[in-house]
């Protein structure tokens, strides 16, 4: 957990994401326990980068992907972002489902 929250925070200091966005991001991060459970092939920078691309977008409905070299280098598309926010959201339903 530590390792994906250092990554986190290194990736928002990139794309200069802050305060309550910034806790958002880790307070996603912390939810999910095991990212295998959101993409198996996927590794945690992958799932961190849409993380942080999913809450920049409530915000700026504007901004894109390949406006950002860290969402390039860890390649990410439309595709891959829908599919990983997808499971994202299923996960937290499931979780409320279950709770």
């Amino acid at each position: 957990m530590k390792q994906k929250i250092r990554i986190a925070q290194i990736m928002m200091g990139r794309l200069n994401i802050k305060g309550k966005d910034k806790e958002r991001v880790i307070r996603i991060i912390k939810d999910i326990d095991d990212f295998k459970q959101i993409c198996a092939n996927c590794s945690n920078e992958k799932i961190i980068a849409v993380i942080c691309f999913y809450i920049m977008k409530i915000n700026n409905t504007s901004i894109k992907i390949e406006d950002y070299k860290v969402f390039i280098e860890n390649k990410l598309n439309e595709k891959s972002c829908l599919t990983i926010i997808t499971k994202i959201c299923n996960y937290y339903q499931t979780k409320t489902i279950i709770l």
